[in-house]
């Protein structure tokens, strides 16, 4: 449980995220500047930190601070099929997550920090992978290049459908830092 503790703890401090995708931010700001300004815009490097939107299995980058960057990428929802070691109240959907360092000396990435929302704007926590966290997607990320792996689950609905997933990075007292990145 400390682990978890210290693990959202880290998670996010000071971060901000950059992705892959335009945000509604550099959308804008492309359309009003000239051609050079509007492709830097569209580059990787050049996007703003900011809320924006990806499509699944695309690589976010979160910026921890001045000197640690890791990246997170989550992939399409699916529906668990195999049985579980806990009953369900509709259905469990899962989504693959990977995360590296890229660049620093240590980041956390916790599941915590990834809410599934179905197409209605229903927002669902992920289900404890129970007591033991070698299960859970919680990872100290301290070797730069070295991916971490694992899935998230969601007890959802059986009607629910349309899903997307929100990442918000959340500080030491487990505050959303203000800054999110969606997959769908």
């Amino acid at each position: 449980m400390s682990l978890a503790v210290v693990a959202l703890g880290l998670a996010g401090c000071g971060s901000s995220v950059t992705g892959s995708a335009k945000t509604a931010q550099s959308t804008g700001q492309a359309e009003q500047s000239s051609t050079g300004a509007a492709q830097d815009a569209k580059d990787d490097k050049a996007a703003p930190a900011g809320d924006q939107e990806v499509a699944f299995g695309e690589k976010v980058v979160v910026k921890q601070d001045s000197t640690t960057e890791y990246s997170v990428t989550i992939g399409a929802p699916e529906e668990v099929t195999e049985k579980t070691d806990f009953p369900p109240e509709g259905r469990y959907v899962s989504v693959a997550a990977s995360a590296a360092l890229t660049d620093g000396v240590l980041a956390v990435v916790s599941e915590d920090d990834f809410v599934l929302v179905d197409s209605q704007g229903k927002k669902y926590e992920p289900t404890p992978a129970g007591l033991d966290l070698e299960n859970a997607f919680i990872h100290m990320l301290g070797t730069v290049g070295e991916t971490k792996t694992g899935t998230i689950f969601y007890d959802v609905p059986t009607g629910a459908k349309g899903f997307s997933v929100v990442f918000t990075p959340t500080d030491n007292n487990e505050k959303p830092v203000g800054v999110t990145a969606t997959w769908k």
